[in-house]
């Protein structure tokens, strides 16, 4: 019993995958892009920051 309802569970969420494959890889795409630009941004605010801090002391 455990074992069907596990692979039902399973069968539904690749049905789900198959159906927003496109659409989430699309968008997994740009919303990367963004978030490695972000992440670039703030670490080079960082490393400046700790810069600041060592012309400091």
């Amino acid at each position: 019993f455990n074992n069907s309802n596990k692979s039902n569970e399973d069968e539904l969420k690749d049905e789900l995958a198959k159906s927003n494959k496109d659409k989430i890889i699309e968008l997994t795409e740009s919303e990367t892009k963004l978030l490695t630009d972000i992440k670039f941004l703030y670490y080079q605010v960082q490393y400046k920051m700790l810069a600041k801090l060592e012309q400091k002391r």
